[in-house]
């Protein structure tokens, strides 16, 4: 868990002892209403757990096939292997 997720733990854990209102943690935290009341219902069926981004460890969508990369870093290899050689 990363500390800002340690601590919307802590925050909504404050809205469940009934200490705090969604509308005051949405004001604290910086984040809409709305987005609390997502966060909360998270919190309630999977604890602190629900709070950990589901995208961790994901490759993004808009990452370039690996035989791309190898190809333009054997391009670059040939085009500038002169250049490196006289250094």
């Amino acid at each position: 868990m990363t500390m800002k997720e340690l601590d919307r733990s802590t925050i909504l854990n404050k809205i469940v002892d009934k200490r705090l209102k969604q509308v005051e943690v949405a004001n604290l935290s910086g984040i809409t209403s709305r987005q609390v009341k997502r966060l909360l219902k998270l919190y309630k069926q999977e604890g602190p757990a629900g709070l950990v981004s589901k995208k961790k460890g994901r490759f993004s969508n808009h990452r370039l096939p690996d035989i791309l990369k190898e190809h333009v870093i054997g391009l670059l290899k040939v085009k500038y292997s002169v250049i490196l050689d006289r250094c």
